[in-house]
């Protein structure tokens, strides 16, 4: 049998990955918390094959840490969280709404961060700004 080794994460795979799993522990939820917001195709019967095939496709991408900029926002926004972007403590935006539906991985993102000396951080919303957005 020919198993292929794991597949070695790069330092913003690395990262993206932890922060997920760390932001997942702090908050005591699994991955399925996120299932929904990831995709919307899947079946009602949970123990189906096709539910199956498509949790663990998305389970995968966690594994490997190549998530689009649009997931991750969605992710965070299920945990009541927002990307904000930061250099030399001046918020250049905090509006993770701008970057949804982008089309890129979100490590992409975090090099180019890093290139132009930008600080990507996760920022908790505050509970009366989750609040509002129920009511809508």
């Amino acid at each position: 049998m020919n198993k292929r080794a794991p597949k070695q994460l790069n330092k913003y795979e690395y990262e993206l990955k932890q922060a997920i799993e760390d932001l997942m522990e702090k908050h005591e939820v699994n991955f399925s918390a996120f299932i929904d917001v990831l995709r919307d195709d899947l079946p009602e019967d949970k123990t189906s094959k096709e539910y199956k095939v498509k949790y663990r496709a998305e389970y995968i991408k966690l594994l490997r840490a190549s998530f689009s900029v649009d997931e991750v926002i969605k992710m965070l926004k299920v945990l009541g969280y927002k990307l904000e972007f930061k250099t030399d403590k001046t918020e250049i935006f905090a509006n993770s709404e701008i970057l949804q539906n982008t089309r890129i991985k979100y490590i992409d993102l975090m090099s180019v961060c890093e290139l132009l000396d930008i600080d990507i951080t996760w920022q908790k919303e505050p509970i009366e700004h989750l609040q509002k957005k129920a009511k809508k």
